[in-house]
Order: C-alpha cells, then structure tokens, then sequence
C-alpha cells in the first residue's frame, strides 16, 4: 500500500517519468526517479518509514519532493549502491 502510494504522489506531480542530478564524490551524476522508487522501495525498517514520512508530508510541494529525492539519491550514492542506467 505505502509502495504504490509513493508512485501515485509522484505521479500526480510528474515526477517519476524524469532524471534529476545529484552529487556524487566524482561531481553530478543524474538517476531516473523510478529507479529511486525502485531503491526506496528496497528499504526497510526506520529508513523506508521516514521516507516515506517525508513523502507524506510534503505530497502536495514538488518541489519539496524533489529535494527529498535528490538528498536520497546523494546519499544511497554515499552509501555505495549503483543506480543501474
């Protein structure tokens, strides 16, 4: 339930079709936000509940949803996952 509502949140603001750029330790790097969906979806346990409170609470800012999906794809980056192209 929590999973398919992220998608539809996004959806709704038009950004899950779209790539957005973010550091990494070699300079930018861009990753599509399915992907990043892909990656939350993934998470468990206090990770995946605070994203997913994040998400929540700014449903109707894109633009806050945007700086939350870039600041996670910065620091999965750090974590060391690779986001497949």
């Amino acid at each position: 339930m929590e999973k398919h509502k992220i998608k539809q949140i996004l959806q709704e603001h038009e950004l899950f079709d779209i790539e957005i750029p973010f550091m990494t330790k070699d300079g930018v790097d861009f990753v599509r936000v399915d992907l990043l969906v892909h990656a939350i979806i993934k998470m468990k346990g206090r990770i995946f509940k605070d994203i997913y409170r994040a998400i929540l609470q700014n449903k109707n800012n894109p633009e806050a949803l945007y700086c939350i999906l870039r600041e996670f794809a910065e620091i999965v980056d750090d974590l060391g996952y690779a986001f497949k192209k």
